[in-house]
Order: C-alpha cells, then sequence, then structure tokens
C-alpha cells in the first residue's frame, strides 16, 4: 500500500487529482442534494449534545483530529456482533444540513480507512495514493459523481453503477469503476461506494447544522433524546432494536429510516 497521505492537501491540490478533472467532466443533472451523516455510540452521542459540539477525534494515519462523514447513507458500520441488549451499543446516526461539506477538509469517493488497509488493491493498484482520489468538498463533486456514475441518488444509495452511461476517464477512475461494477464484497463491502467526507472542526448539535438524530428505540426517552427534541427542536427518530439480535443484523434497518428521513428532505425518493 502506497505510504502518502492527504493531511496537508489543499483544494487547489485535490482539484489537480486525476479524479476531480474527470468527475469534472460530469453535470449534477437531476441528482437533488442529500444530507451527510455520522455514526457514532451512544456514549459519544451523550457527551456530545450535552457539550453542545461533536469534536473531532484524532486520526493517527492523517495525524490531524476529524470528524468522518458519509454522503446520505449511513455506511459506517458499529458494534460488530455484539448484540443489541438494551440499546446502549447502538448506532446514533446525525444527519447533517448539507451546507457543512464546505467545512470539510478531504472529500474521497470510498471509505479512505479501507482504501488505506489495502481492502481496495483488487481493483486499484498499491502504487496508486490516495491523493489521485482526492475531491474537492463544497464544490458539488457528490453530485457530479453520482450522476456520472449512478445516474441518480436512487442508484447511489444501494450501490448500483449505470451501466448505460458511457465511460471515459483516466486510468485512476478506471480502477474506481472496476471496484464499483464488481459485485463481490469478500475483499470490500459496499462502504467502497460511499462518499466520505472529513471534518476538522467541532460541528455544532443545533437546528441549524443537525437536520434529525435517529436513535435506538430503547432509548427515545433518554436525556439526551428529549434535550435535542425539546430544548434543540431536533427531530428525533428510532429504529426497531432486536435485544438478542447483533447490531450489525440491524444496519439495513437503520439504513432504511435514514432513506426515510432523506426522502422527507427531497433527496432522494
Amino acid at each position: 500500500m502506497s505510504s502518502a497521505k492527504t493531511s496537508g492537501l489543499t483544494s487547489a491540490e485535490a482539484g489537480r487529482s486525476p479524479i476531480t478533472q474527470w468527475i469534472n467532466s460530469f453535470g449534477v443533472g437531476g441528482v437533488t442534494t442529500m444530507s451527510w451523516v455520522h455514526v457514532t455510540a451512544v456514549s459519544i452521542a451523550q457527551i456530545a449534545v450535552k457539550r453542545g459540539y461533536l469534536l473531532p477525534e484524532r486520526c493517527d494515519y492523517f495525524g490531524r483530529d476529524l470528524t468522518y462523514l458519509n454522503y446520505g447513507r449511513p455506511a459506517y458500520p458499529l458494534g460488530g456482533d455484539r448484540l443489541m441488549n438494551s440499546g446502549l451499543f447502538g448506532p446514533v446516526v446525525f444527519i447533517f444540513n448539507p451546507i457543512i461539506e464546505r467545512r470539510g477538509v478531504l472529500l474521497f469517493p470510498f471509505d479512505s480507512g479501507a482504501f488505506r488497509t489495502g481492502r481496495y488493491t483488487r481493483w486499484i493498484p498499491r502504487e496508486y495514493p490516495l491523493d489521485n482520489y482526492a475531491m474537492i468538498p463544497g464544490d458539488d463533486a457528490p453530485r457530479r459523481l453520482i450522476c456520472g456514475v449512478y445516474g441518480s441518488n436512487e442508484a447511489y444509495w444501494i450501490a448500483q453503477v449505470d451501466e448505460s452511461i458511457p465511460f471515459q476517464g483516466p486510468v485512476e477512475a478506471r480502477a474506481l469503476m472496476d471496484m464499483y461494477r464488481d459485485p463481490g464484497v469478500e475483499q470490500a463491502d459496499d462502504r467502497r461506494h460511499a462518499i466520505e467526507l472529513a471534518v476538522a472542526v467541532p460541528l455544532a448539535i443545533n437546528r441549524e447544522c443537525v437536520r434529525a438524530v435517529v436513535v435506538p428505540d430503547s432509548l427515545a426517552a433518554d436525556e439526551f433524546a428529549r434535550d435535542l427534541r425539546y430544548n434543540q427542536n431536533i427531530p428525533i427518530f428510532v429504529y426497531r432494536t432486536y435485544p438478542k439480535k447483533r447490531i450489525s443484523e440491524h444496519r439495513v434497518l437503520i439504513e432504511e429510516k435514514v432513506r426515510e428521513i432523506e426522502a422527507g428532505f427531497g433527496g432522494i425518493k
């Protein structure tokens, strides 16, 4: 795996990356803007709500404090094989206003963590640095990528490439498309389709920044959820929990709940 890093990458440098130049050849068509979502643990959500900010955490690879978000779909897994039980270890999803993309410092067309650990080498050569896949935050890059690869937010959500769109682009884009088109999940799951944003500043937990929060149904009456609903006027939604099922088995339920919310914002049908 390449040791190249992007911790100091500027917007101008990201603008010269092969992937940015490729997606700049696309328009946005009828692709609407979607929310940015952050998945975290209940304990971290409780602290963030009490503090009033979601603080970035140390990323050793980039050598800086960052908060990672995904575009539209909550792709980051949490909890693994742990049983849901009372829901204390269930994921909480913060759904942020699309405008926070302007605060981003890094933007990639996939889960950068999986890239860094070599999980994409089946499609992308180790010699290609992560810099080659950098995009510019706040420049409609997600919409352009979705329009040029998937054709719609609905297809992006289910990781379905639009094969009718003719391909033209650099070798880095060809490798990316090989990865997107491969239906196999043995080496990397559908997070390889998840557009990822990294923010280096605290994100306010208020109505201006946060559109909604999704919590386990067992914690809907918890103090932090009541604070969000009544003090911050932030809508709270719940996903059904099954105490004796693994947290990982709730992933589709969470995704569908977020999709339902995003449809209410007009980002997806």
